[in-house]
């Protein structure tokens, strides 16, 4: 049996999450023991499946994985047209996978609020690199004078608008190509979103690090497919 599933809502996403999960140091950056992960047996996600798609259907999206996976994990956005909210979706989709057959405690639903891009905004120097910036410009600075990211915030209240506003600041011409970067490069210790926090806290259950500290070993796994420069994901 393999360790987990992932279902996620839409390309972009898996792009993103093929970058972060290969890397060698997942493990440590989560915080948990190395586990196995190969985005062409572990992922689930179909273009006609996206947000509120994975609500109503990821736990029939997922029968097919019982007799091959152990864990579960499925992500989305919160906000897409009809949204109920973060609580209710994570709620009625943990539901509808417990009542498929899926064991509780190898369930976690990540419900993402807004949307992914809150999740790249983990490190000012990552995001300036992935966009090809200048480096002697301060992003977080450039978009707070563009009344982005206003001062005490942690990220900016609307993170995909500022992703596409950060595009003009650098030479970067694909947005998703941006955001694997970020994802394939960022130290995400740092990161306080809760819905991130929820995910990795999930791995770190299920796959306990060493009581010497484990978890930064990891085997190497095999990179996601790469898209050449001109390519969208």
């Amino acid at each position: 049996m393999r360790p987990v599933v992932f279902h996620l809502a839409d390309k972009r996403m898996r792009t993103c999450f093929a970058a972060f999960y290969t890397r060698a140091d997942v493990s440590r950056q989560l915080g948990c023991a190395p586990f196995a992960f190969d985005p062409e047996k572990d992922v689930f996600q179909d273009p006609g499946c996206t947000d509120p798609g994975s609500y109503w259907y990821a736990h029939e999206n997922l029968d097919p994985y019982k007799g091959t996976h152990e864990r579960v994990l499925v992500v989305l956005d919160e906000q897409w047209e009809a949204s109920p909210g973060a609580v209710t979706i994570a709620v009625d989709v943990r539901r509808n996978l417990e009542s498929a057959g899926w064991a509780a405690d190898r369930v976690e639903v990540v419900v993402i609020a807004p949307e992914l891009e809150a999740w790249m905004w983990t490190g000012a120097s990552t995001v300036n690199g992935a966009l090809r910036c200048d480096p002697n410009l301060d992003v977080r600075a450039q978009l707070g004078r563009d009344n982005l990211w206003p001062d005490g915030n942690p990220k900016p209240p609307d993170p995909k608008w500022a992703i596409k506003a950060a595009m003009h600041y650098g030479r970067a011409k694909s947005e998703t190509l941006a955001m694997k970067h970020i994802c394939a490069q960022a130290d995400v210790g740092g990161c306080l979103d809760p819905a991130f926090a929820l995910m990795r806290d999930a791995f770190r259950r299920w796959f306990p690090a060493e009581p010497h500290g484990g978890g930064g070993n990891g085997r190497r796994r095999e990179a996601p497919p790469t898209l050449g420069e001109g390519e969208h994901a």
